[in-house]
């Protein structure tokens, strides 16, 4: 995954979550897209 990738995924995450209101599953999936990322 590129990294301008990673970021519009965070973007998404972060937009989907603003919604629902869920900010501590927002922090978790971050962190797990981060992760991959460094694999």
């Amino acid at each position: 995954m590129s990294a301008p990738q990673l970021l519009k995924n965070i973007v998404q995450i972060r937009k989907s979550e603003q919604l629902v209101g869920k900010p501590a599953t927002m922090v978790q999936q971050m962190n797990s897209v981060i992760e991959d990322f460094r694999e």
